[in-house]
Order: C-alpha cells, then structure tokens, then sequence
C-alpha cells in the first residue's frame, strides 16, 4: 500500500487510522494528535533470532530485556510510553551460522527452507493476535512488493502492552541446518512510528 503513494499521503493515512481508534490510544497522545503534534515517520521495526533447528513454536522476544543494535530495535518486549507502530508490511529472511554466533553476526540471505516455509509468523500484543500470516506467503510476495508482504489493512502496535513475535513451526519440523549450525530468523515490520513534535 505504502509503495504506491507519496509522503505526505502516508502521514495524512496513518494520522486518520490513528484518529480512528481512540479508546486504543493514551489520553496524551490523543492530545497530540488533535493539536497537530504527532508526526508519524518511516520506519522498521525488526528482530533477529536463533531459532534453532526449528521444531516448536519459538517467541522470538522471549528474554529480551533491551534494545541491542544489530539484533532488536524494539524495547525489550514492548513499545516505550507513546510510541505506536503502524504496520504495512512484513518480511522473514534466514540464514545459517554457528549455534553460538550472536544474530547480529548472521547473514540473512539464504532461501527458505522447507520447515520455515511451511511455519506461520504470528504477531501479539496484550494477548490478542494483530498478524498471522504463512511464513510461505510472505515469502512468495517478496518477488512482487519489493521484498516486503504487504498488509490488506494496518495493524497496529501499542505502546506499553506486552509483544510477542512467534514462529509457528509444523510439528516434527527440522531446518537441518547442520552439525553446530543453527537457523536463524529475521523479521522486519515495515511501517510508520509516532514521534512527538516539540
């Protein structure tokens, strides 16, 4: 959706979805908006992980108590006060490295595997699902929309409210990745963020 129309037509979007969902916001940033001060900004939240040899459903969040560059842009496993992320489209990427390498190290450049392709990435927050999509049809949009999935209609996270990023592997799924090897997994939600004008 975003690929297809300008800056300021993306600002006056997310601004209106925005508006249109008040009783999801906090009592300041619903002041912002009506005075004119939220200015939401092109961004990507991602996560990358080790996902093992991919044979259970994996949080890839789970024990992340901070943000750490090259691995997680978002605040451990939540949004900061009066950040809210309006998402567009997603993408999952791969590669393979070394159990212990740290997935800021990992190239994420190789193709699916069958047991990730045939997974589900689904997306919560405060328990209710905001994605869940076939890892297999984000995977096939790549080659029409510019590497991205791109979403139907926005999704929206919180600020504040717990997330939970998941892959859902079929059960006796196996990435074989190799011995010492590990599969990791990247997401990447692409969309707008909230930044409050001073």
């Amino acid at each position: 959706m975003f690929g297809r129309i300008n800056q300021k037509e993306k600002f006056l979007y997310v601004i209106a979805f925005l508006a249109s969902i008040p009783t999801l916001l906090s009592t300041n940033i619903k002041e912002k908006i009506d005075q004119g001060k939220v200015k939401p900004q092109d961004s990507e939240l991602f996560i990358r992980a080790n996902v093992g040899s991919g044979n259970n459903t994996i949080n890839l969040l789970e024990g992340k108590t901070s943000k750490e560059i090259g691995v997680s842009n978002i605040d451990g496993q939540i949004l900061n006060s009066d950040r809210y992320f309006v998402i567009d489209a997603v993408t999952v990427n791969y590669g393979i490295a070394a159990s212990a390498t740290s997935p800021k190290a990992v190239d994420f450049s190789t193709t699916l595997p069958l047991a990730l392709k045939n997974a589900n990435l689904v997306i919560k927050q405060d328990n209710e699902v905001i994605i869940n999509l076939p890892v297999a049809a984000i995977n096939d949009a790549k080659a029409t929309d510019e590497r991205y999935r791109v979403l139907a209609a926005f999704a929206l996270l919180r600020d504040q409210k717990t997330i939970e990023i998941t892959i859902e592997f079929p059960s006796g799924s196996d990435l074989a990745p190799g011995a010492g090897n590990s599969g990791f997994v990247e997401v990447l939600l692409k969309g707008m963020e909230t930044y409050i004008k001073r």
